[in-house]
């Protein structure tokens, strides 16, 4: 559902982001990454939705995954953001 987008005209998504963005908080990395990868094409096409992305971001807490993790994650969540300020 993710990445549909910039196809979501009856606001599918808009329905579905609390339970998306509960992704971000995951025990598993990978999963947060595949999360903000996916997220990347709704900051693209659904602007309305980019603030309540960006505020869930700043709750993520990087100190629950390894260290060769975090890093990845973070970079993820950096180029997530910089594409909602752009």
């Amino acid at each position: 559902m993710l990445c549909s987008g910039r196809w979501d005209e009856r606001g599918k998504l808009q329905k579905a982001l609390p339970v998306m963005l509960v992704l971000l908080h995951d025990d598993k990395p990978t999963v947060v990454r595949q999360c903000l990868a996916a997220l990347h094409e709704v900051v693209l096409y659904r602007s309305e939705l980019r603030e309540a992305i960006k505020a869930e971001l700043e709750t993520i807490d990087l100190s629950k995954y390894k260290d060769s993790m975090s890093p990845l994650i973070k970079k993820d969540m950096d180029e997530l953001l910089k594409l909602i300020d752009w």
